[in-house]
């Protein structure tokens, strides 16, 4: 690199970290920065000072000056706020991605770099170091082998490299929400390199930060998983203005911005982030489930009918936990407990449904048997006798009129015909609704 891309480099690099820090930390509640202006999902966050961790690989040239630039990132609360000037808005983390063990690694920085090397590697809050080869041979070693057996060497270590460096690509990108890269897209690239590793995260449908090294001046791209890479770098760069404005977007799609997609003129809008934040509240702040008080006994005999027709059909032990991860153990017995207290619910309701419509056919017959037995009612008797005489159908023998009982019987499976439906139809608004 000349004297002046350094120079431009770290500018770009440091008015990006700026534009991530700033936006954390307005997101964060508690923190006083855009106090007042947080999206409401933003209630739900830790109340702690945001953390903006910047992965590398450890390598000379923009993993370095990334690293250099973090050190110097700050943010400050708003103008006007009770903290003081020197209140600490956001904390910074570097961390990193190896192709190789350590000392390996190190040794193939160029000598120049490895004092800055072992500067930023004790500044790093972690490394993951993969079991990567760097097989590397020098020209005398390759001259010394016969002929044959020459290109064939050379081709090996360069496939392992490869490899090593493919690896370290991949593994930096599911540690990341968004890939910052610095490169020349006319430049050649290289195995694992930064332009492949633009290309598989946007394959990986991660957010792009392109800083063309190329250009002099406006040289920060945002590219989505949905632009094309060729297409967007062949474009004009995008003002100041303009990508920093979509940079902040990015992170409050990326952190704070559940309802991302929902379009807010459909009907279904208002309803669907209210059932979110009523299930952000129900996770984070309550015991039980809300909006359920009031049918507490028809939710535990739900959970009983499920769980007692499951144990019936239950045989052996079930299988093995994972082992508990002492961070998130509180937040997954939380997951568990609702995800057992749901899906009893909705089985529950499910099972219960069926065997209330096997009685609901049962009390049918009942009634259709019954109407069978009877003749005719009080009322319908002297009805046949003028339908006969009109007829000249000889007068028979009146058959035996209804039983008394029989109406209010009737009447009794009707009610409880439609208790069931009632029933069934609770369960299924219940189940729109809640589960």
């Amino acid at each position: 690199m000349t004297d002046a891309e350094p120079a431009q480099l770290e500018s770009a690099l440091g008015a990006v970290l700026r534009i991530l820090g700033h936006r954390l930390a307005a997101l964060t509640p508690g923190v006083p920065v855009d106090t007042g202006k947080e999206p409401r999902v933003s209630a739900f966050f830790s109340k702690q000072c945001p953390l903006l961790r910047l992965i590398t690989g450890l390598c000379e040239g923009a993993d370095a000056v990334a690293g250099q630039v973090l050190e110097t990132v700050s943010i400050s609360p708003d103008v006007g706020s009770s903290c003081g000037p020197d209140t600490r808005c956001l904390e910074t983390e570097l961390a990193a991605v190896v192709p190789f063990d350590l000392e390996t690694y190190r040794r193939s920085r160029p000598a120049g770099f490895q004092a800055e090397f072992d500067r930023q590697l004790v500044r790093t809050a972690w490394v993951l170091a993969l079991d990567g080869i760097y097989d590397k041979p020098d020209q005398a070693a390759l001259d010394a082998l016969p002929e044959k057996a020459r290109k064939p060497r050379s081709a090996l270590a360069d496939n392992r490299r490869a490899r090593a460096y493919r690896a370290q690509s991949a593994l930096l990108l599911r540690h990341s929400d968004l890939l910052i890269a610095a490169a020349d897209p006319d430049d050649r690239g290289k195995a694992g390199g930064t332009l492949e590793t633009v290309r598989e995260a946007l394959a990986f449908e991660l957010p792009v930060i392109f800083i063309h090294t190329g250009k002099a001046g406006d040289n920060v791209y945002l590219i989505g998983p949905e632009d094309d890479l060729h297409s967007v770098l062949a474009a004009p760069p995008p003002g100041v203005a303009v990508w920093q404005a979509a940079l902040q977007t990015w992170v409050t799609q990326l952190t704070a911005d559940p309802d991302n997609g929902l379009d807010p003129a459909e009907p279904g809008h208002g309803s669907a982030r209210h059932q979110g934040e009523m299930l952000l509240e129900e996770y984070f702040d309550h015991a039980a489930s809300p909006g359920q008080a009031s049918r507490k006994w028809l939710n535990r005999f739900r959970r009983w009918a499920w769980s007692t027709f499951q144990n019936y059909f239950r045989q052996g032990s079930g299988p093995q936990r994972d082992p508990e991860l002492a961070p998130y153990a509180t937040y997954r017995k939380r997951a568990t407990g609702l995800n057992y207290h749901y899906s009893g619910l909705y089985r529950g309701a499910f099972l219960l449904n069926y065997a209330f419509a096997i009685l609901a056919v049962i009390l049918a017959a009942a009634s259709l048997a019954l109407l069978g037995t009877a003749s005719h009612t009080r009322a319908a008797a002297p009805i046949l006798v003028v339908v006969q005489a009109a007829a000249h159908v000889p007068p028979s023998i009146p058959a035996p009129l209804t039983p008394g009982w029989l109406i209010p019987t009737l009447l009794l499976l009707t009610v409880t015909k439609l208790g069931v439906v009632l029933f069934i139809e609770d369960s299924l608004r219940s189940n729109r609704g809640w589960w």
